[in-house]
């Protein structure tokens, strides 16, 4: 049983890591639009931005979707195969007992304990997925903690950067105001 739940259970991670990315690809949407809600209003992408912010949590749901069905079948999977052994388990009872080689009193004992058992296994099976999307979570975090070295955020750049930069940096024509028409501020 535990190599089929292994098994039915190998792209619940996966899954888990690809809702997280989306969910945060969602937040962040919402992070940029709220914090330059001037610039939003200023260019009208509103319908943009939302768009977006749905697209994402759209794509963070079937990946959640993928994860009920994978914990459904694991269910499933886990019930079939504990009925059968109910079954199996009163079957061989009965053989027991008729040809006397045991009493019925102790096929109903060991079918107690057995079920006492089951019950107990099926009433965690529902915790897994927690307890994945915990491990999901701490390699997440672990990541995070790698990119952090001895107090400062390591930032890594793609290409070539210069050690140090010469020269100055002169702004000139900025205002706090929009002179778009759409905002007429």
């Amino acid at each position: 049983m535990a190599i089929g739940i292994f098994l039915i259970s190998a792209g619940m991670q996966e899954n888990i890591r690809q809702q997280q990315r989306e969910l945060a690809t969602a937040s962040s949407v919402v992070n940029n639009a709220v914090a330059h809600v001037v610039t939003v209003k200023c260019f009208n992408t509103q319908e943009r931005e939302g768009q977006a912010y749905v697209r994402a949590i759209r794509r963070a749901a079937n990946f959640y979707s993928r994860q009920a069905r994978i914990n459904g079948v694991r269910m499933g999977y886990a019930t079939a195969i504990m009925t059968a052994m109910i079954v199996a388990g009163f079957y061989y009872g009965g053989h027991l007992v008729h040809s006397g080689a045991t009493t019925s009193g102790k096929v109903i004992t060991t079918f107690l304990a057995a079920l006492a058992a089951i019950q107990s296994f099926t009433s965690f099976l529902p915790h897994l997925v927690v307890l994945e999307k915990g491990r999901a979570a701490g390699v997440a975090l672990k990541g995070v903690l790698d990119a952090v070295e001895k107090g400062r955020k390591v930032v890594r750049r793609l290409g070539v950067t210069p050690r140090f930069c010469e020269g100055e940096v002169e702004v000139r024509g900025v205002s706090a105001h929009c002179t778009c028409l759409s905002c007429r501020t």
